[in-house]
């Protein structure tokens, strides 16, 4: 037997006697999808138990809302509060209820408001995000800043210099005077994030549209509207929530149910002094912000791509 041959027969039984880290590995790998999912499921519960809070409210009698302890599902199961917020009338207890006519002129404001904000914000956005994007002038990453700035500052503290001013204008109470104060909330983000979205469109697109003999606004119109879309649709998402959750300026500036929108009007009817009709309550939240929800389900993925290429750039 030669020296090669005896090695052989060693080399073998030392492998086969060296420990294996197959198992702790295999183990590791299939822990931690586990504890992923485990907290991502607590992070669910978490942020979906108020959206089930409120449906539960809503679908008991007011008494059980106002009991001692308190139960996740309803004892005594009614659909009394959405027949009280469409009008029809019933034999309870409640003190305090909301015509369906006066939850429709809150749905109508804020419809209004909303809408002009997303819309007026929006195009501003777009004029000033490419604004920055394509040219360079005295002062531009200045001015950028300071935009961006203005939204770390507490609105709080402007109330009264904006309430002094709205009122020699004569814009309280007016829809105009809440869009006005709105767009000043939506319009700095939206600007920041349209510039990045316009950071990624190819500039030699619109080169070789200006050499044609196309104007900056029809390069805009034409070109660069068409190419970020998600992201148009991404600050219109943002805009639109901003505008139709906001309540600050309404508290302020809308005293009249002609300019009153949902958040405030429903927190004004169905909130009082001696008495909350929780149900209720929840009934007007669940019906009005039910379509809002819907509509961001809907336009959910343009919001995350639109947010996905704005962060490629810029």
């Amino acid at each position: 037997m030669t020296d090669s041959d005896s090695v052989l027969p060693r080399q073998g039984l030392l492998t086969r006697l060296r420990p294996t880290h197959a198992g702790p590995v295999q183990s590791t790998n299939v822990v931690a999808p586990i504890v992923r999912a485990l907290i991502l499921l607590v992070l669910i519960v978490v942020a979906m138990f108020p959206v089930f809070w409120y449906i539960s409210l809503s679908l008991r009698p007011n008494p059980e809302t106002l009991g001692k302890h308190p139960t996740l599902l309803p004892v005594t199961w009614t659909l009394d509060n959405y027949l009280m917020i469409f009008g029809i009338n019933l034999d309870t207890d409640r003190t305090q209820t909301l015509p369906f006519k006066t939850l429709a002129s809150y749905i109508r404001n804020g419809i209004i408001i909303t809408g002009s904000v997303t819309v007026l914000a929006g195009v501003f956005a777009i004029l000033a995000g490419y604004a920055f994007s394509r040219f360079e002038f005295p002062g531009k990453k200045v001015l950028l800043i300071t935009i961006l700035n203005t939204q770390m500052f507490p609105y709080i503290a402007i109330i009264v210099p904006i309430y002094m001013v709205y009122r020699t204008l004569g814009l309280v109470n007016t829809h105009l005077g809440l869009i006005l104060a709105e767009m000043g909330l939506v319009l700095p983000f939206s600007i920041w994030m349209m510039k990045g979205f316009c950071d990624t469109v190819d500039r030699d697109l619109e080169d070789a549209a200006f050499i044609e003999g196309a104007t900056s606004f029809r390069v805009i119109w034409s070109i660069v509207v068409p190419l970020i879309g998600p992201g148009i649709a991404a600050v219109s998402i943002f805009c639109f929530l901003a505008s139709w959750n906001h309540m600050l300026y309404v508290l302020l500036l809308a005293t009249d149910t002609s300019t009153i929108t949902v958040p405030y009007g429903i927190m004004t009817s169905y909130a009082g002094v001696f008495q909350y009709t929780y149900g209720l309550l929840a009934a007007g939240i669940v019906f009005t912000t039910a379509p809002i929800v819907l509509l961001f389900l809907w336009l959910q993925k343009y919001y995350v791509s639109g947010i996905t290429a704005g962060a490629i750039k810029g």
